[in-house]
C-alpha cells in the first residue's frame, strides 16, 4: 500500500502524545517537542500529552505502557 492509499483508508485525524527524553529539556526550552506540536496541530491531529521525562529506561517504560493503554 502506498502512502494515497493509506492516507484515504486511515482516519482524517489522530491523537498524539509528544514525549521529549532529556535531562536537561523544560517546557520553556524544549523547541523541538513544540515544533513537533505545531506541526501536528497544523495538519488536524491533536495533541493529548506532552511529557518531557530524563532518560531513564523506567520511567520510559511506564509512560509508554501509561500512554499506550488510554483511550484518545
Amino acid at each position: 500500500m502506498g502512502h494515497r492509499e493509506h492516507r484515504l483508508q486511515g482516519p482524517p485525524s489522530v491523537s498524539c502524545a509528544v514525549l521529549t527524553i532529556s535531562d536537561t529539556r523544560t517546557l520553556d526550552n524544549d523547541t523541538g517537542g513544540q515544533t513537533v506540536i505545531d506541526h501536528l496541530q497544523a495538519a488536524g491531529h491533536a495533541v493529548s500529552a506532552r511529557e518531557i521525562i530524563p532518560d531513564d529506561p523506567g520511567r520510559m517504560r511506564t509512560l509508554l505502557l501509561n500512554l499506550a493503554s488510554r483511550d484518545d
